[in-house]
């Protein structure tokens, strides 16, 4: 270790040039795998996430094709009575940007959703102050995140407290404050109110696809199982009422060219899966991950070509040094060990900056 240091301090130009060299590479792929590994955690923080499935139609009526995570307002119901495989569901929808006032302050917000009362059941939302079975269970009730809970009433207590959202003239009580929405979750809001306040929320019509439906299976239960049953859902619900709007039964509807299909999606392909519309956070597309991983891994092989490049430069140099090592009596594991530990060195002071 002594004779490496001493080595490493007398040839200082040639440290600096490799350390800088791996450290600009180790840095570059340090950034690219945590881009990698932030894209891969997407959702995993919900700690019922294996068991978390996104609805999605897709259907094509007359020349327009859908492929996208929106689902009638009365699938999530019908998912829980019909599927003893399903533990609950919710629905949930975003809010277009709209203006919040509390008291005599005016905010323009975009970052709005709706959600059931069992979205606390089925996503891992801690609460701060309120009780998730009941937060969202009436109208006009909204949880709010801490920040939000913070701009809106200060350090003063958000609970119970009343706001306007829109243009509606009814006051929304705040039910619950919630810790923040991680960033690596699809979707993204700090107001969140109950969706029994929606309009539509108590509709019964199959054929008008708005809201995002999640589902959470029960421990143990089949996918396939669930899928498998899931064209029986769209005959019994929507059959009817393709009937009475078109005229015409749910086969003669799709011998003519029409879809209309019901799929679950897992959680974990919501964030890298463009192929499915959504409301909320646009996915990423899958291929990138690769791509960028083998820009990263790319990167550091450059980086250890660089470094060797260097260093077989510097051997002629240290050909005496080697020699003399061997008429002292050295071995040929012992000088490789010496090469070794010089270069292990160099590398973790260039990850330590890096």
């Amino acid at each position: 270790l002594k004779t490496a240091l001493r080595n490493i301090f007398r040839h200082r130009i040639y440290v600096i040039v490799n350390i800088l060299g791996l450290a600009v590479g180790f840095a570059c792929s340090l950034l690219i795998f945590l881009f990698v590994i932030h894209e891969l955690g997407f959702d995993k923080f919900n700690e019922k996430y294996d068991r978390i499935y996104r609805l999605y139609l897709v259907g094509k009526f007359g020349e327009s094709e859908i492929k996208g995570a929106w689902t009638a307002a009365p699938t999530a119901r019908a998912m829980m009575q019909e599927f003893p495989e399903v533990e609950t569901a919710c629905r949930m929808t975003s809010w277009d940007e709209t203006m919040v006032q509390v008291g005599e302050n005016k905010y323009i917000e975009s970052d709005l959703a709706l959600a059931d009362s069992s979205f606390f059941d089925i996503f891992t939302m801690p609460l701060v102050s309120g009780n998730p079975k009941k937060a969202l269970t009436m109208p006009n009730s909204v949880v709010l995140t801490r920040s939000q809970a913070i701009k809106y009433f200060g350090n003063g207590e958000a609970l119970g407290q009343h706001l306007r959202i829109g243009t509606d003239t009814n006051l929304y009580t705040v039910t619950g404050v919630m810790e923040e929405v991680p960033e690596n979750s699809h979707f993204n809001f700090k107001v969140l109110i109950s969706f029994v306040t929606h309009p539509r929320a108590q509709e019964d019509f199959w054929l008008s696809n708005s809201f995002a439906t999640y589902v959470l299976l029960k421990e143990g239960a089949s996918l396939e199982s669930v899928q498998d049953k899931m064209p029986g859902i769209v005959k019994k619900y929507v059959g009817p009422q393709v009937e009475t709007t078109l005229g015409l039964d749910l086969q003669t509807f799709v011998e003519t060219g029409n879809r209309y299909g019901l799929y679950l999606q897992p959680l974990s392909d919501v964030h890298l899966n463009p192929e499915i519309g959504s409301d909320f956070k646009q996915p990423n597309d899958r291929k990138y991950i690769f791509v960028f991983s083998g820009v990263a891994l790319l990167i550091l092989i450059v980086a250890g070509i660089n470094y060797m490049n260097l260093s077989t430069a510097r051997s002629a140099r240290r050909a005496r040094e080697v020699g003399l090592r061997k008429v002292m009596g050295s071995t040929r594991g012992l000088l490789i060990r010496q090469f070794m530990i010089e270069s292990l060195i160099l590398t973790f002071i260039a990850l330590a900056i890096a």
